[in-house]
């Protein structure tokens, strides 16, 4: 098992980002894809482990920014960052739809469909369970 990694930019707006792809080089099937969310420190050696670790199971992954460029080990910039993105969450599910499009857009054998399967760390993003369907 040979588990690739590349670092990939991608914009939300005016934003600057960047992520990271993992997924096993050895295997040429159509696989699922994950979109890893970083914890508050941002897109740390952390998410991206995490990445890889996915990666390891079969999953093609893209661990992407929710922050942006420089704000990444700057304790006020996070905090800030944290802030912005827990007032507007319409900006942060549009952020990590950003994501989703890079994931679903770079690599070959990820699914063209997208879409939560259950709730875990993105719970602002994700209707809750007992909401009911708006369709």
């Amino acid at each position: 098992m040979t588990i690739n990694a590349q670092t990939i930019a991608y914009r939300h707006g005016d934003t600057e980002l960047t992520g990271q792809f993992a997924w096993d080089a050895e295997r040429g099937d159509q696989r699922p894809g994950i979109l890893v969310v970083h914890g508050g420190a941002g897109l740390d050696s952390h998410a991206q482990g995490r990445a890889n670790r996915l990666a390891e199971l079969g999953f093609v992954v893209f661990a992407c920014a929710m922050y942006g460029r420089g704000v990444a080990g700057n304790r006020e910039r996070i905090m800030a960052s944290i802030a912005e993105l827990r007032d507007d969450t319409a900006k942060l599910c549009q952020r990590a739809r950003a994501g989703i499009d890079v994931l679903v857009s770079h690599l070959p054998g990820v699914p063209r469909r997208s879409g939560p399967t259950r709730p875990h760390d993105a719970g602002q993003c994700i209707r809750p369970r007992n909401e009911p369907s708006r369709r």
